[in-house]
């Protein structure tokens, strides 16, 4: 469901809500909610969304926002994921030279085995 402000969502198991605001970064927040309680994401369900961000090289800001982390949250997590092979680091010559992070090879299996986790999961709580 679209509202006139701007705002989607979408009511399954999960809650998106999309704020776009003109001439801005959009920033995206989910919530999970599970039995009227509000739960908190995972490491892992952090992981996962950096690297689907990242699918093309984004900047550092646009990693943060889309994710809805803190700068700190942020550092903690790139340097986890660009040690760990999942994400590489590009620069790339703007008006000044920008870190872009992109996700690599094993990001991308992360990511497969992440899905089909998720699927299985979902499988046994519709049971």
């Amino acid at each position: 469901m679209v509202l006139n402000c701007g705002v989607r969502v979408e009511v399954e198991s999960l809650i998106y809500l999309d704020i776009y605001q003109p001439n801005t970064l959009s920033m995206c927040f989910s919530l999970y909610k599970f039995g009227g309680r509000m739960l908190q994401r995972s490491q892992w369900d952090i992981m996962a969304n950096i690297l689907r961000l990242a699918k093309s090289p984004e900047s550092k800001t646009h990693i943060m926002y889309g994710a809805n982390l803190s700068f700190r949250q942020l550092e903690r997590y790139l340097k986890l994921l660009v040690d760990g092979g999942f994400l590489r680091v590009t620069e790339e010559r703007r008006s000044k030279v920008t870190k872009l992070f992109v996700t690599t090879g094993n990001g991308v299996s992360f990511l497969e085995a992440y899905r089909r986790l998720e699927e299985i999961v979902k499988g046994k709580k519709r049971s």
